[in-house]
Parts: C-alpha cells; sequence; structure tokens
C-alpha cells in the first residue's frame, strides 16, 4: 500500500509540473537577442557555430543562441570609432595599424568576495577518505601573482608579432591586488556593445576591422587566427557555414586537435594519501591561470 501511495505522489507532483511547464510561455531570441520563431530557433541551433542557452522563471522560458566563434568586419565609420574610444579610454594609437587583443572578464573579485562565490573542493580519496578544500588568502594571492607574471611573458611575446593585449572588465567587486603587468581597465559601453554582450572572452582585432571572438576553442586554430595577417580563407569558411546553418565544420574550421586546456578538468594522481591529493589540487589551481597566451581566457 506504501509503494501504491508513493506512485501516485509521484505521478501528481510529475503532472503538475508539466502542466505548470506547459502553460508556460516560451521566447525565442537569436544570437543578437532579435525575438524570431520557434522554427527558425530549432533550424539555427543545430548550426556548428550556436548552442541554446535556457533561461527558466515561474511564468516564462527564454531561449537564447549563443555562438562559440564569430566572425566579423566593422565598417570604415565604426572602426574609426572605436580606434578614437581605444585612443582616448586606452592610450592605443588611434592611427596604429597593429592588431589588438582585447581579454574580457565581467567581474574581477577581490578574496573575500570570490571566496564567498567559490564552492569548496570535496574529494573522495580511494582510501574513503575526503579531501574538502576552500579557497584561503594566499592561495588567493598567489593565484594573483602567477597570473600577472605569466602576462608579463605573454606581452613580450605578442608585441615582437606587432599584436597589443588590452585587459578589460565591467565590474569591479573588492577587487585590490596591485598587479605589476596587467592593468586591469573599466570597459567602454560602445566597445562591450560591440563585441561582448553574447559571452565571448577574448577578440582578435584585425588592423582592417576584421576581428574573431571566443571564449574556448581549439589552440592550432586560435594561433593560427592571432599570428596570421591573412584571414580570408577562415572568413570564407564561416560565410558558408552561416549561411547554409551547417551542422558540421566546413575547410578551415575542421579540427583534429583538443580544445585549448580549460580550468575544469585535470587528473588527481592515483594510490596518494591526502597531502599528495591537496597539493596537486593547489598546484592545479596556480597552473590554470598559465594557459596559452591569449588563446585561453585564462585568470
Amino acid at each position: 500500500m506504501k509503494k501504491v501511495f508513493v506512485l501516485i505522489l509521484v505521478l501528481i507532483i510529475s503532472l503538475q509540473t508539466y502542466s505548470q511547464n506547459k502553460n508556460k510561455v516560451n521566447l525565442y531570441f537569436n544570437e543578437d537577442f532579435e525575438n524570431i520563431n520557434q522554427s527558425e530557433f530549432n533550424l539555427r541551433k543545430n548550426c556548428y557555430l550556436f548552442y541554446e542557452k535556457k533561461i527558466e522563471t515561474d511564468t516564462t522560458i527564454v531561449h537564447h543562441l549563443k555562438q562559440t566563434i564569430k566572425f566579423g568586419t566593422l565598417n570604415s565609420n565604426e572602426y574609426k570609432q572605436l580606434r578614437l574610444i581605444l585612443s582616448k579610454s586606452y592610450g592605443i594609437d588611434a592611427s596604429s595599424n597593429k592588431t589588438l587583443i582585447l581579454q574580457y572578464k565581467d567581474t574581477l573579485f577581490g578574496f573575500y568576495e570570490r571566496k564567498i562565490k567559490s564552492k569548496p573542493y570535496i574529494h573522495t580519496i580511494p582510501n574513503g577518505d575526503t579531501l574538502n578544500i576552500s579557497l584561503t588568502k594566499s592561495l588567493y594571492i598567489k593565484r594573483r601573482k602567477v597570473f600577472d607574471d605569466y602576462q608579463k611573458k605573454c606581452i613580450r611575446k605578442v608585441s615582437k608579432k606587432n599584436i597589443i593585449p588590452i585587459y578589460l572588465y565591467t565590474e569591479n567587486v573588492g577587487y585590490n591586488y596591485e598587479n605589476k603587468n596587467v592593468n586591469w581597465k573599466k570597459v567602454n559601453r560602445i566597445v562591450k556593445n560591440i563585441f561582448f554582450n553574447n559571452g565571448a572572452t577574448m577578440i582578435y582585432l584585425k588592423s582592417n576591422g576584421d576581428y574573431f571572438s571566443f571564449t574556448e576553442w581549439y589552440r592550432d586554430k586560435t594561433e593560427s587566427l592571432l599570428y596570421s595577417n591573412d584571414w580570408s580563407k577562415p572568413m570564407s569558411d564561416y560565410s558558408k557555414i552561416l549561411n547554409t546553418l551547417s551542422q558540421v565544420p566546413i575547410g578551415f574550421f575542421n579540427h583534429k586537435t583538443k580544445r585549448t586546456n580549460s580550468s575544469s578538468t585535470y587528473r588527481l594522481p592515483l594510490n596518494s594519501n591526502k597531502e599528495d591529493f591537496r597539493r596537486a589540487h593547489i598546484s592545479h589551481q596556480l597552473n590554470s591561470v598559465k594557459s596559452d597566451c591569449y588563446l585561453y581566457s585564462a585568470y
């Protein structure tokens, strides 16, 4: 009898949930946050370039197309205006023919603010013991120092290739670490609207107004684009994918290598004690901010 009651209860809850979802309003938006119908949304969602981000409230389900990678070209007036903004806000020569890297973080967090947002790392060791690591101020400062020191190497490397990196953010929440090499600048509203309203964290901007935006992609591809002066082939292949809404990569976008390393995954040592696991985890936390220079938005 008890089992029958539980089954009935589960069925009632399931029906209520279904009814609630059925009555919710579904809204569909393309990558530029323009309202589109469901058929067009589903067609574009299956394209190689897009994925769906869903936001659900009590009354509405918002379906938003996000782009993993994007090529674009600023017209002459847009590019001229952008160069003037970069000159005024960031001290970049408006007549410069150098490639620009715009590395973006939405929010810079101080230690206490980051600690509140960071969940403790909990890992069960093969011997049954549990490892619990919370962010400490010492580790936070070490990460900031490792990042800043590594960026010195990156800045020196790309400057030899006629490339200028710019570090941008939207909001400072308690961040007061004094960098020696990285100069974080508050992003200009126009710059943010052009480049950073769809989730991108890295922009390569060529002197002719062509740009490539991404968050995490394939190392060989991003490196090729960063140091190449000729984007005609990748931009042509990009247009083919976008115009046909191809579900598979074409030409330049075919890839055989792995994506750039994200800081979300790593291997822990096997058959080790708690302290070995702790050292491995902390080592990863420090190494994760030393991603390949400007091929992945490490921070």
